[in-house]
C-alpha cells in the first residue's frame, strides 16, 4: 500500500481507483494476455474512458494534470498485477509530455487532444540495433529536401508503435552533425512496422522494429528545434525513470502479495509455510526493500513536482527499484517452489517480466555511470562512432 501521507486526498482517491481497476479489470485477464501475447485492447480502452491516458497533461490540453507522485502511485498499482498495462501507459504518457513541452501551437492543437483522450497511442523511436544506451551512435538519418524531411533507417524494441490505434510516433534521427526529432504519422509512405517481437517477458506489450525508406514528412513535422533532438528525448528521462521505478516497485509488491498469500495457505509438516522462520525472513526482507524502493521513487517524484533537479534521484530510484523487483520475483519463486514453475500461478509471469526492468529505460550500468558522474568521478574519454556516409556517397 502507498503511504497516504505522500498523497493529497485527490491523489489518494485516484490511487484507490487505480487499485480497484487493477484488481477487478486488469488482473482477471493478465495471465491470458501474457500467455497468448495478445495486446490488451479492452483494458486500454477502459483506461482511456477513465481518463488515464492524459494523466499528467495540462487541463487546457484535455489532461488530468495530476502530480508526478500521484502518477507514480497509479503506475505502481497497475504494475502490481500486470506490468504490460503499466508500461504501455507509461510510454504513452512520456510521449504526450514531449508533445506538450516541445510541440508548436499547431502541433499541440492537432495532436494533444488525440493523445490525452486516448484516441491514439503514442510511441517514441530512439533505440537502434547498434545504438541502445549510446544514442549518439544512431544511424537513422533525416535530410531536408525542399519542404520535406526524408527519413531513412530503422529502429528496434519500440513500444506502442504497431497497435490498431498507434500514431504520432516521435522519431530521433541524425540531421548532419546533430540530431533532431520528428513526428511521423502512421500512414506516412515509406514508414512501416515489423512483426511484433517475440519476448520472454512483457509478452502482451506491443514491441516492434520500425523501418523508414525514403519516408517523406512535411517540414513542419520537426518536433522541437532542429539539432536539439537529444535534448528533446533526454528531457523526459527523469520522468521515464521515475515511472520505471514505480512500475518496478509495483511488480515487486505483486510478488510479495502472492508469496505471502501462498505461504499462509500452503501447509508443510502440518504447519503453514509462513510459520517457518526461513520463509518469514524472506518475506520481511522483501517488504523492507520494497519500502525503500518506494521511498526513493517518491523522493524523485516529489523533486520533479517541486521544480527541483530530479535526474540523479530518478536514476537512483530506477537502479534500486529494478534490482529489488528482480530479487522479489526470485524470492517469491523460491517460496512457491515447484508451483512457481507452472502457469497455474502468476509468479512465473512476474519472474519473466522482472528482469527487463533492469534493462529498459537505461540499464543498471548506465544508471551507475550517471550517478557516479554526479558524484564527481573522473570519466573515460568518449570515442565517437563513425558517422554514416552522406546519401549517394561512394562506398
Amino acid at each position: 500500500m502507498i503511504p497516504e501521507l505522500d498523497l493529497t486526498p485527490d491523489g489518494q482517491m485516484l490511487r484507490e481507483s487505480a487499485r480497484d481497476f487493477a484488481d477487478n479489470v486488469v488482473a482477471p485477464v493478465a495471465q491470458e494476455h501474457w500467455e497468448s501475447g495478445a495486446f490488451p485492447y479492452a483494458v486500454m480502452a477502459q483506461l482511456r474512458d477513465l481518463g488515464y491516458m492524459g494523466i499528467l497533461a495540462a487541463e487546457e490540453h484535455g489532461g488530468a494534470e495530476v502530480s508526478t507522485v500521484t502518477y507514480a502511485a497509479v503506475l505502481e498499482e497497475l504494475a502490481r498485477v500486470d506490468i504490460t498495462v503499466a508500461l504501455t501507459l507509461q510510454v504513452h504518457v512520456l510521449v504526450t509530455e514531449i508533445y506538450e513541452h516541445f510541440g508548436t501551437d499547431e502541433q499541440k492543437a492537432y495532436w494533444m487532444p488525440k493523445l490525452t483522450s486516448g484516441e491514439i497511442l503514442g510511441s517514441i523511436a530512439m533505440t537502434e540495433p547498434g545504438a541502445g544506451s549510446d544514442l549518439r551512435s544512431a544511424k537513422t538519418v533525416a535530410r531536408l529536401d525542399g519542404d520535406e524531411w526524408v527519413l531513412n533507417g530503422s529502429k528496434t524494441f519500440i513500444t506502442n508503435a504497431g497497435t490498431d490505434f498507434s500514431d504520432a510516433c516521435v522519431v530521433l534521427a541524425r540531421t548532419g552533425e546533430t540530431f533532431s526529432t520528428f513526428i511521423v504519422p502512421r500512414d506516412t509512405p515509406g514508414f512501416s512496422a515489423g512483426q511484433k517481437i517475440s519476448k520472454l517477458g512483457w509478452r502482451a506489450m506491443d514491441t516492434r522494429e520500425l523501418f523508414f525508406e525514403d519516408c517523406r514528412i512535411p517540414r513542419e513535422n520537426l518536433l522541437g528545434a532542429e539539432g536539439k533532438g537529444l535534448r528533446v528525448v533526454l528531457t523526459g528521462m527523469d520522468l521515464g525513470r521515475i515511472a520505471f521505478a514505480a512500475s518496478s516497485t509495483g511488480l515487486a509488491q505483486g510478488c510479495l502479495d502472492h508469496a505471502l498469500a501462498y505461504a499462509n495457505e500452503r501447509v508443510q509438516f502440518k504447519r503453514p509455510l509462513s510459520s517457518f522462520q526461513a520463509i518469514q525472513f524472506k518475506l520481511a526482507d522483501m517488504s523492507t526493500k520494497i519500502g525503500a524502493a518506494r521511498a526513493l521513487t517518491f523522493e524523485a517524484a516529489r523533486r520533479r513536482d517541486n521544480g527541483l533537479a530530479a535526474e540523479v534521484a530518478a536514476s537512483k530510484a530506477k537502479l534500486y527499484a529494478s534490482r529489488v523487483c528482480v530479487e522479489a520475483a526470485d524470492e517469491a519463486f523460491q517460496i512457491f517452489g515447484g508451483y512457481g514453475f507452472t502457469l497455474d500461478y502468476p509468479i512465473a509471469r512476474f519472474y519473466a517480466d522482472a528482469k527487463m526492468m533492469e534493462i529498459g529505460e537505461g540499464t543498471s550500468e548506465v544508471q551507475r555511470m550517471y550517478i557516479a558522474r554526479s558524484l564527481g568521478c573522473a570519466q573515460e574519454p568518449r570515442v565517437e562512432a563513425p558517422r554514416p556516409a552522406p546519401a549517394g556517397a561512394a562506398a
